[in-house]
């Protein structure tokens, strides 16, 4: 049987309480919460989500032949004229 430790962070107050209340809803404590963080990580060795940087203005060349149609928001409702 597993013997349990603890694990002390600082958080943001509102972060935390926000998160308590999103894995409350979920019917799951922080702490269980934070536990299937970690299990994933070593199930598959890797952050279970993508991190990357979004680029800036000044890191696109903002000429119109170089704008990628990918980086542009699209609105999904009609313009009004």
């Amino acid at each position: 049987m597993a013997t349990n430790t603890n694990l002390n962070i600082r958080i943001d107050r509102e972060l935390k309480e926000n998160a308590d209340a999103f894995f409350s809803s979920l019917g799951i404590s922080t702490s269980s919460a934070v536990t299937l963080f970690m299990r994933q990580c070593l199930r598959e060795q890797r952050i279970p989500f993508d991190l990357r940087l979004v680029p800036t203005v000044t890191d696109i060349d903002a000429t119109p032949a170089s704008i990628d149609d990918s980086l542009i928001i699209k609105s999904s409702t009609p313009e009004i004229i």
